[in-house]
């Protein structure tokens, strides 16, 4: 993967970078899975979410890899995106795979990731959300091949690969 490192740091840049990012590699209106970890990557997902909420996007969260667990995302007015009715989500163009997932706590595998993966991305893309490199560091992209990954550093600045 080729790296480029943006001028951009923090949550905001980070908002930006992922905007950016989706734009330039997703037609509108395409449908778009957040695996993460119940708890600690939904904010993320939601800020993720926000800051594209004006594309006409279908967005989906799973959490812990539990399909029967996924969640429509929904924007609600004067709140924000929040998680709404249970769905199944087929064929969707993205899968972005939040760093939660790898850290050893966890408990989850690469392998069960890739397995849900696998199971709801049709020709799409893969996309890795996380910080300090935490996919590399537990041996994920090894297992996960991912069309694009970003990465907020330890220095705070956001590295973009593809």
């Amino acid at each position: 993967m080729e790296a480029v490192i943006t001028e951009d740091k923090g949550i905001l840049g980070l908002m930006r970078v992922y905007k950016d990012l989706i734009t330039q590699i997703l037609p509108d209106k395409s449908k778009i899975a957040y695996l993460g970890c119940s708890g600690i990557c939904l904010p993320f997902v939601e800020l993720l979410t926000h800051s594209i909420r004006e594309s006409g996007h279908e967005m989906f969260f799973i959490p812990d890899n539990s399909l029967k667990n996924c969640r429509k995302m929904v924007y609600i007015e004067d709140i924000g995106i929040q998680t709404g009715k249970k769905v199944s989500p087929k064929k969707v163009g993205c899968v972005v795979v939040m760093g939660g997932l790898a850290y050893p706590q966890i408990c989850l595998t690469a392998e069960d990731t890739k397995k849900v993966m696998d199971e709801i991305l049709g020709d799409g893309i893969t996309l890795a959300v996380c910080s300090g490199d935490i996919f590399s560091r537990a041996g994920w992209r090894d297992k996960i091949k991912f069309d694009y990954a970003i990465n907020m550093r330890d220095d705070h600045f956001i590295e973009v690969e593809k």
